[in-house]
């Protein structure tokens, strides 16, 4: 999973900024702070990585449109390049590879996980679990070939006296970003042993984490509505797509499947949307499916397209988080809309509970303190841990864009400054309202 985002010059960010991230991670603060700019980022890396050539970085693809690179430079910003830093902790990737390396090869060191058994390298099949520092420079200008990339990977060791060390196994810095991409490193020549080594460092090291970003899912902060009827088809494995217009083709593959996929869903959907015996019914077989269900609060079963806007904006996050693999990561914008301030306190469950039952780890853009303020609850009553948590505070210091992290604590507190622009803009307002009134004595 990821452990912190740097971005520098990059949209919002003139300075560098650095987000702490947890298990669950919530993004707060004004519109047009930099909130989504921070998804965005990890949707253009997601798409960067799917593609094997191209750009360092991929501004335009199918998860993300940004423009221009040069577009995405800050206005305010005296420098000419944008720079981020990612921490990931992840495990290395197990094969068997005996490589015949050539005459004169036999001293070839590809890291502390691999040996030389005469002419071949030869890989163990154990995991490791490790943590990665992935670093990026790149030119905002027409020469935006102009830049570099460094990847450094060590492993952490617990010894006897219990002061955690990390042991470095891979380090690979290139000062030119020239014909390669992130989070690929080519080999630094055409000899057969860097080619071998290069390719074991890929498929042992970088490969994992690039497949990792490639799986990061993000919801837009407006969902399609549903129709009516769908048609019957395959969707995209394991996604709703962003704007959760696959979400009733994968609904109709989950509620056929008695595992806790489904319970996920029936659980959720119940606890926030008040809705439950949710069922498909084909109208033309093997095309057409509608699905009906029931409001528990007035008994009455329904067509789902008839239920509220705030179902339809909900259900797929409810969905894609049954989608979801341990070890993967959710992002979703404004996951509150168009929900009842209730609604919106059982979202905050239903991120506890993707952490705590599936190991998903999500990252929330959200306007609502009641998602919070339930995930505070949580960690007060011992459901989850202060550590599972992070809140990052988006604010503006003289123009200048900053992130504030704030843990929360065991008795479900903030540690750092409280933004009552958040917290406390309905005090203020009632504060306001009684001054004013012309009740008042």
């Amino acid at each position: 999973m990821l452990t912190y985002i740097e971005l520098e010059n990059f949209r919002a960010f003139s300075k560098r900024v650095r987000i702490d991230i947890r298990p669950i991670t919530v993004l707060i603060g004004k519109n047009s702070s930099g909130k989504s700019s921070v998804l965005k980022f990890l949707q253009m890396l997601r798409q960067t990585v799917q593609k094997r050539e191209g750009e360092f970085l991929e501004t335009t693809g199918e998860h993300v449109y940004l423009g221009a690179w040069g577009d995405l430079r800050n206005k305010r910003s005296r420098s000419h390049y944008f720079s981020c830093s990612l921490g990931y902790s992840g495990k290395s990737s197990p094969f068997m590879s005996n490589i015949e390396v050539g005459e004169g090869t036999t001293g070839l060191s590809i890291s502390s996980t691999a040996k030389m058994t005469g002419g071949s390298v030869v890989f163990s099949d154990e995991q490791s679990v490790l943590d990665y520092k992935i670093s990026a420079r790149r030119y905002y200008p027409a020469g935006g070939a102009r830049g570099e990339h460094r990847i450094q990977i060590s492993q952490a060791i617990d010894p006897a006296d219990g002061n955690p060390q990390h042991k470095p196994l891979f380090d690979r810095k290139v000062g030119s970003i020239q014909g390669s991409s992130f989070l690929r490193i080519k080999a630094t020549s055409s000899s057969p042993s860097d080619v071998l080594r290069n390719i074991g460092e890929d498929m042992k090291f970088i490969g994992p984490a690039r497949d990792w970003f490639a799986r990061v899912k993000h919801l837009a902060a407006t969902r399609a509505e549903p129709e009516q009827s769908f048609q019957s088809g395959s969707p995209p494995i394991d996604e709703v797509g962003h704007n959760g217009q696959y979400t009733l083709a994968h609904l109709a593959e989950t509620l056929n499947r008695k595992d806790p996929e489904r319970a996920f869903v029936t659980k959720h959907m119940a606890r926030i949307l008040h809705v439950d015996n949710l069922n498909a019914k084909e109208t033309i077989k093997g095309l057409l499916t509608r699905f009906q269900a029931r409001n528990t609060d007035t008994q009455a079963t329904h067509w789902l397209a008839d239920f509220g806007f705030g179902v339809s904006q909900c259900l797929p996050i409810v969905v894609q988080g049954a989608l979801m693999n341990p070890g993967e990561l959710l992002t979703v914008e404004q996951p509150e809309a168009q929900l009842h301030p209730t609604a919106q306190l059982e979202l905050g469950s239903l991120f506890a509970d993707l952490w705590k039952t599936r190991g998903v780890s999500s990252i929330i853009e959200t306007h609502s303190g009641n998602v919070l303020l339930r995930l505070r609850r949580l960690i007060r009553s011992g459901e989850i841990s202060p550590g599972d948590v992070n809140v990052a505070y988006f604010h503006a210091d003289s123009g200048v864009t900053e992130v504030s992290n704030m843990t929360v604590m065991e008795d479900g507190e903030l540690d750092g400054y409280l933004p009552m622009e958040f917290f406390g803009a309905d005090v203020f307002e009632a504060l306001e309202m009684n001054a004013n009134s012309p009740l008042k004595s």
